[in-house]
C-alpha cells in the first residue's frame, strides 16, 4: 500500500511558484542617438552634433571606437568637433525600474505528458532629468505562456514514441513614439513626434500559436535514433508588428511585420 503511495505521488508532481513582487532599478536605454552630421569622408574640421528624441536623457560618447555604457564614455554637453578620422559610438539612458508579479505552475513530465504555465504583470518606467516618469519601449504590462505536450509509444515493444505539443504566447504591445507624418514629409525621412509623445502608444499584443508533431524511430539494436519532427510556428499567421517608419516612396507609414506563418521540418540521425 505504501508502494502504491509513492508511485501516484511521483506520476503528478506539480510545482506551484508563489507569486511574488519584485522591484530592480536600472538604467534604460531610451533612444537611438542621431548625429549630424552624419558618417562619411569629410575634407574639412567638422563640428559633430549628437541627439535624441527624448531631450531629457543622458548622453554618453566615445572616439576611440569602444563600445559607452552607462559608466564608461564621456557625458554629451555639446557639439565636439573633429579634425581627424574618428569612429564615434554613442547611448542615451535614463534612470528607470522595473516592478511585478510571476506565476509559475509547472506539472513535471510523468506519464508521458508534461504542462507549463508562466504569467507575469509588470511596469517598467524610466524618468528623465525633467522628473518625469515614461513608459520603456518595453512596458508591454504584461506577458504569459502555456505549454503542453504529450508522448506515446508505438510500433514493435513499444520502442518508438510519437509525441505532440502546442504553445501558445500573448504579450502586452511594445510602447514607441508615433511618427509625425507632415514633418516626415517635409524632410523626407522618418521624424518622430517630440518629448510629450515619446512612447505614448502601443502596438497591438503580440500572439502566436506553435503546434510541434514528432516521431521518434529506434532500431532494434538501439544504436540508432532517428527523429522526424514537423515544428508549425505561428500557426494562425498572427500579424505581429516589428516596427514603423517612414516610407518617402508612397509618402506614408509603412508596418513591418515579425515572421508569420512558417513550417520547420527537422530530422535527426543519432548513433
Amino acid at each position: 500500500m505504501k508502494q502504491t503511495i509513492t508511485n501516484k505521488m511521483k506520476s503528478f508532481m506539480l510545482l506551484i511558484a508563489v507569486m511574488f513582487l519584485s522591484s530592480a532599478a536600472f538604467a534604460a536605454k531610451v533612444d537611438l542617438p542621431k548625429f549630424s552630421p552624419v558618417a562619411g569622408t569629410y575634407t574639412s574640421v567638422q563640428t559633430v552634433s549628437i541627439s535624441v528624441l527624448v531631450t531629457t536623457a543622458t548622453i554618453r560618447y566615445t572616439l576611440d571606437g569602444s563600445s559607452p555604457s552607462t559608466t564608461k564614455g564621456t557625458i554629451y554637453t555639446g557639439p565636439i568637433t573633429i579634425s581627424t578620422s574618428t569612429r564615434i559610438k554613442a547611448i542615451a539612458y535614463a534612470s528607470g525600474r522595473n516592478y511585478g508579479a510571476e506565476l509559475t505552475v509547472e506539472k513535471f513530465f510523468s506519464n508521458s505528458y508534461y504542462g507549463l504555465f508562466t504569467a507575469s504583470v509588470y511596469e517598467s518606467k524610466y524618468t528623465g532629468s525633467d522628473g518625469v516618469e515614461h513608459n520603456t519601449a518595453f512596458n508591454g504590462n504584461y506577458v504569459y505562456n502555456v505549454l503542453l505536450g504529450k508522448e506515446f509509444k508505438v510500433g514493435s515493444g513499444k520502442r518508438n514514441k510519437f509525441s505532440t505539443d502546442i504553445k501558445f504566447t500573448n504579450a502586452g504591445g511594445r510602447h514607441f513614439t508615433p511618427i509625425d507624418l507632415t514633418a516626415s514629409q517635409m524632410a523626407g525621412n522618418t521624424v518622430l513626434k517630440g518629448d510629450d509623445y515619446a512612447y505614448t502608444s502601443s502596438y497591438d499584443s503580440y500572439m502566436r500559436l506553435d503546434f510541434k508533431v514528432g516521431y521518434v524511430l529506434n532500431s532494434k539494436s538501439k544504436k540508432i535514433s532517428q527523429t522526424f519532427s514537423l515544428d508549425l510556428q505561428n500557426v494562425t499567421n498572427n500579424q505581429n508588428v516589428f516596427s514603423q517608419s517612414y516610407d518617402n516612396g508612397s509618402k506614408t507609414i509603412m508596418t513591418t511585420y515579425q515572421l508569420g506563418f512558417f513550417p520547420n521540418f527537422i530530422y535527426k540521425l543519432q548513433f
